[in-house]
């Protein structure tokens, strides 16, 4: 079946005086136009494409590979404003419609936005949005507390930083917990460490628990490394600057640098940690 708006291996069936015809397993065929047409391709062969609507409202394939697929949020640049709304480069040479109705506030050519690109029932073609939040579920959430995820950093609050989870779920790294060192676009791993009844998810950089200790302990030896063995850290220094340095509580570092000096890596004194290799 040829899904829109999605990355497919298709197997070439036929060509023709505009390109090769595509097909897939229920016998479906697409255009790949001539332009994206090469000359090592040959019948029979598979090759991967996106599939897409053209300007003529044709469903085609492209061997191009857009910036984002069917449910993606991604930051996009506006490179056109017309009648009709907004049109945003996301890699292909046809433009990314954002309609009028679907900016949260009116886009101009240069900015960049966050768009989420979804299939229009109506037309079947595919359409970004501005209006991010609608398409992010807030209730009967499939995730818990401890869960390793993925984020997208969307916006940036005066409390921290909002971000997509799991491209499905709305989620804050608050700043004390690294949240106002994060750059918007940024996409990374993270964990959930709370799940509010309003379907926000409270997000940690690190694991929760003692699972998250090596991965501190990491982020320690890294640091010395970078400092040249020597850091002036230690039991009187204060939880702020443990903060801004390591992006940690206090007594997750205490705990870490207790770990590392067990196996040998650290030495400990009063003002100073030290690698020991």
């Amino acid at each position: 079946m040829l899904h829109i708006g999605q990355s497919q291996t298709l197997t070439i069936s036929r060509s023709a005086p505009v390109g090769m015809y595509l097909i897939c397993e229920d016998a479906q065929e697409v255009l790949l136009p001539n332009k994206f047409v090469t000359r090592d391709m040959s019948i029979g062969q598979d090759v991967d494409v996106f599939v897409y609507k053209d300007s003529e409202d044709r469903i085609v394939a492209t061997t191009e590979q857009p910036y984002m697929e069917l449910g993606d949020f991604e930051f996009l640049e506006v490179v056109a404003v017309n009648r009709v709304g907004a049109f945003a480069d996301w890699g292909l040479d046809k433009h990314l419609l954002i309609p009028f109705r679907e900016q949260n506030r009116a886009m101009v050519i240069g900015g960049i936005y966050l768009v989420h690109l979804y299939l229009d029932q109506a037309s079947q073609r595919l359409v970004g949005s501005t209006k991010t939040n609608k398409f992010l579920q807030t209730e009967n959430l499939q995730v818990q507390e401890g869960q390793r995820v993925w984020i997208l950093c969307s916006e940036a609050r005066e409390n921290g930083m909002q971000v997509i989870v799991n491209n499905r779920y709305r989620g804050i790294v608050y700043n004390n917990e690294g949240g106002d060192k994060l750059q918007l676009g940024e996409r990374m791993e993270a964990y959930i460490s709370k799940v509010r009844p309003e379907g926000l998810l409270d997000i940690r950089l690190h694991p929760i628990g003692r699972n998250r200790i090596p991965k501190f302990e990491g982020l320690i030896l890294e640091a010395l490394e970078q400092a040249g063995g020597q850091l002036p850290f230690g039991d009187k220094s204060s939880p702020e600057l443990i903060q801004e340095k390591f992006a940690m509580s206090k007594k997750a570092f205490k705990e870490a640098c207790g770990g590392l000096y067990k196996k040998g890596l650290i030495s400990i004194e009063k003002e100073v940690i030290r690698t020991r290799y």
